[in-house]
């Protein structure tokens, strides 16, 4: 990142070690992809480097499209709904 960053044609960062995340059994490590790509975020903040978009890849894993299609939902249904009083 420190190399990178300072080619303004740099479209983003891509978190290669994502790899473990390419069969079912790997699914557990998940949170620890998405904290790297958070120190990533954060350490580029740190620096006060430019915006530059870090992302991660994983497999297509038939197995985990389901609970994945749910989260999906849930999180988009959270994020469009008004915020109800209690008073």
């Amino acid at each position: 990142m420190d190399v990178f960053q300072q080619y303004d044609n740099l479209a983003g960062l891509l978190d290669r070690k994502t790899r473990v995340i390419n069969t079912i059994a790997g699914s557990p490590s998940a949170p620890y992809v998405k904290a790297a790509v958070t120190d990533m975020k954060a350490y580029m903040a740190a620096k006060k480097y430019r915006s530059i978009p870090i992302g991660y890849s994983a497999a297509d894993i038939a197995e985990l499209r389901p609970g994945l299609a749910e989260t999906i939902w849930r999180v988009a249904m959270i994020s469009i709904s008004p915020l109800t009083s209690t008073a």
